[in-house]
């Protein structure tokens, strides 16, 4: 996806191999991924990570009970990203 930065890329990866780790009913496919990215890069997304990630996870998490999973671990799976 060359209209995203090479940063956002990694953490983008990064956060959706620690949300597969997670025990979920389905988890988030390429396709959502690379959605999720393109949500991310927008200007209008100058919010916290964490309330970003919060407020797109429906883009990567379809079930009710993976949301719940995925934002009871939001600390875990953003620990040490810049």
């Amino acid at each position: 996806m060359p209209e995203i930065s090479e940063r956002l890329a990694q953490t983008v990866v990064t956060t959706v191999q620690r949300i597969r780790g997670l025990d979920l009913r389905k988890a988030p496919s390429v396709s959502e991924s690379l959605d999720w990215a393109r949500s991310a890069r927008h200007p209008e997304r100058r919010q916290s990570r964490c309330d970003l990630v919060e407020s797109t996870l429906t883009m990567l998490v379809k079930h009710e009970k993976d949301l719940e999973r995925v934002k009871g671990a939001l600390d875990k799976v953003l620990a040490d990203l810049d």
